[in-house]
């Protein structure tokens, strides 16, 4: 791969051969062991979950109060 004088249909298959290689590849994540020890969120509480409020009343408005 060291030629400085590359004709277009071999740069091709350059490019062909290495987008195969690189498709090929399988990604890896590697997760380190810590000695640290996670606290507990103490926001997270176990029950029934969030009650549902009604709905409230609105207040219409009087048009005959509306004058600007």
């Amino acid at each position: 791969m060291s030629k400085f004088e590359v004709t277009l249909p071999e740069l091709l298959n350059m490019l062909r051969e290495v987008e195969s290689a690189i498709k090929k590849e399988k990604s890896i994540l590697y997760v380190g062991e810590t000695k640290k020890k996670m606290k507990a969120n103490k926001t997270l509480k176990k029950g029934k979950g969030n009650e549902r409020l009604g709905k409230g009343k609105v207040a219409k408005k009087d048009p005959t109060n509306d004058k600007e």
